[in-house]
């Protein structure tokens, strides 16, 4: 895959946005951005994991509805409960996500791991590795271990795609962690935090930008 896609950089408004995701409204300030990009890594026969999968976040069951076989992995017990789920996006999102959230948990389900994702073991590995606006919840030296712990379920040939806020975050040192765990960028890396045009620039009250980076892990000659 050779493609602009693959490019790591800052996510700019001129983006792609998919402000209406499976048919729900999004309206926060960077996840129609996230997640339009992000799901160009879901594909049919593709076999992913979503790391820090979260409560009532959606994109765990468009991979559900696309790919082959959906892991999700996060430390908060809510993900083993089934109608806590649901209860949440219906707060969240309405009724009608709450009804698409439980036709495809029926037809497509995810297999759901309790685990701390900078000490995550034995989940395989995978084409693909998603981590969404994860990382900027955990210490730095958290989110380096977690880099780590997360190349270790990426399969040769496969991606790590990851979003993530910044300042709370510095892009470059984890797209370095990535490299000393076997991942190098998929495609071109730009860091432009100055950029006028990023999204987040003066459409959240902290300041906040949000970068993304796709990571791969190469066969041997490749």
């Amino acid at each position: 895959m050779e493609s602009p896609i693959l490019d790591s950089r800052f996510i700019v408004e001129r983006d792609d946005a998919d402000r209406n995701f499976m048919g729900v409204p999004f309206p926060d300030w960077s996840r129609a951005h996230e997640y339009g990009w992000a799901a160009n890594f879901a594909a049919p026969g593709r076999e992913v994991l979503d790391a820090g999968c979260g409560d009532e976040s959606l994109f765990k069951w468009h991979l559900a509805s696309t790919c082959k076989r959906v892991v999700g992995v996060d430390a908060n017990p809510i993900i083993l409960d089934h109608d806590g789920l649901v209860g949440m996006v219906r707060r969240a999102r309405g009724d009608r996500a709450a009804a698409l959230v439980e036709r495809i948990s029926r037809d497509h389900p995810i297999e759901y791991r309790l685990a701390d994702l900078a000490d995550m073991r034995d989940v395989g590995t995978f084409d693909v590795v998603f981590c969404l606006s994860v990382l900027e919840h955990m210490t730095v030296e958290k989110q380096l271990a977690t880099v780590g712990t997360l190349a270790k379920a990426v399969r040769l040939g496969g991606h790590l795609v990851a979003t993530i806020d910044y300042p709370w975050t510095n892009p470059l040192a984890l797209i370095e962690a990535g490299r000393l765990h076997g991942l190098v960028p998929a495609g071109r890396v730009t860091y432009t935090p100055q950029d006028p045009d990023n999204v987040g620039v003066g459409s959240n009250h902290w300041g906040l930008r949000c970068y993304r980076f796709a990571l791969t892990k190469q066969v041997l000659g490749g």
